[in-house]
């Protein structure tokens, strides 16, 4: 299974009235042909800055972003082009994506049109083929958006990512702006595309419950950091960064819940861990930035910032708890790191 994306020390800042934002600062992640990848975060994390950046529909402050082993830094215009068809991208809301002056008919055939994806007989066939995958009605072209629920208009949107045949499929907030029986409807749809089409998925979401039912790796972002990174299961099961503890713990649990699907013992009490609110990204804290709202804060953990290094265990966590922090004679003998 080869390597479909490589993400290497990404940032991205915004040049605002009191300085500048810092959107993304430094993510480095690679991800596998045929995995989910589910990126999780507070609102103003950079989760979504982050799916734009990947689809190259904005440009990086520094770092390289790397699809099917171009780079969209030093692409051509052509390569640029073809990365087009390569990486497709689903939006939050689905009436603000699709024109609503254009019937459903053109707004799916439009990538085929813009990018000369066979003759027009051929043009019409896939657009037929691609409304039938999502679940459509076969009357559905002749209609304009507004006669469609959000979740139909969901799965329009889906069908016009589809249409050049992506191998990555981003997207980001798919179902927070459906109704809650809609959800797993297009969830469930999205689940079968990457199985029936051999799709690569980034879902970025807020809601944990959506991460953890598609996804198989995880990735916890905070303040533009990947704070920790891992199988799915085992985050969810075991987190190891306190933020990753406080987020999962803050998350709801409905009574009767399975005590296997429920909060981890181990974060019960970590409601507390998430106090405060979250720091200004143009002037974030100096050291980790996680440190004014944590309660394992140490001296070393407002000055020294942590790396995201393996845990042994198949993550990667960035916490001075975790991996340990040298000693002042540690650092003058150039000792490694010790681990406690």
């Amino acid at each position: 299974m080869g390597e479909i994306l490589r993400v290497e020390h990404l940032r991205k800042q915004y040049r605002v009235r009191d300085g500048q934002l810092r959107a993304l600062d430094g993510v480095t992640f690679t991800l596998p042909e045929g995995q989910t990848l589910g990126i999780v975060g507070e609102s103003g994390c950079g989760k979504s800055t982050l799916a734009r950046l990947i689809c190259g529909l904005e440009e990086p402050t520094s770092g390289g972003v790397t699809l099917g082993g171009v780079s969209l830094m030093s692409a051509t215009r052509v390569e640029r082009r073809r990365l087009t068809r390569f990486c497709q991208m689903v939006y939050q809301d689905p009436m603000g994506s699709l024109n609503p002056r254009q019937r459903v008919h053109n707004i799916v055939a439009e990538p085929l049109r813009i990018h000369n994806a066979g003759t027009r007989p051929e043009q019409e066939r896939r657009v037929r083929q691609l409304l039938n995958r999502v679940g459509l009605p076969a009357d559905a072209g002749d209609r304009y958006p507004h006669a469609f629920s959000g979740g139909q208009r969901q799965r329009i949107a889906i069908a016009r990512a589809l249409a050049l045949r992506p191998r990555l499929l981003v997207a980001d907030e798919p179902v927070s702006a459906l109704d809650v029986s809609v959800q797993a409807q297009v969830l469930n749809l999205l689940a079968d595309l990457r199985e029936s089409l051999g799709l690569t998925l980034i879902v970025v979401s807020h809601d944990l419950s959506v991460v953890r039912w598609i996804a198989d790796r995880v990735m916890v972002m905070y303040l533009g950091k990947v704070v920790e990174e891992g199988p799915c299961d085992d985050v969810f099961r075991q987190p190891q960064h306190p933020y990753t503890r406080a987020l999962i713990a803050s998350a709801p649990v409905l009574p009767g819940t399975p005590s296997n699907q429920s909060t981890p013992a181990s974060t019960t009490s970590a409601l507390q861990l998430l106090g405060g609110e979250v720091p200004s990204a143009i002037r974030p804290p100096s050291g980790c930035h996680f440190h004014p709202r944590c309660s394992l804060r140490q001296s070393h953990c407002d000055e020294h910032a942590p790396e995201l290094l393996p845990d042994g265990h198949g993550r990667l966590v960035s916490c001075h708890d975790v991996h340990g922090f040298p000693s002042l004679a540690d650092d003058l003998v150039g000792a490694p790191t010790t681990s406690r």
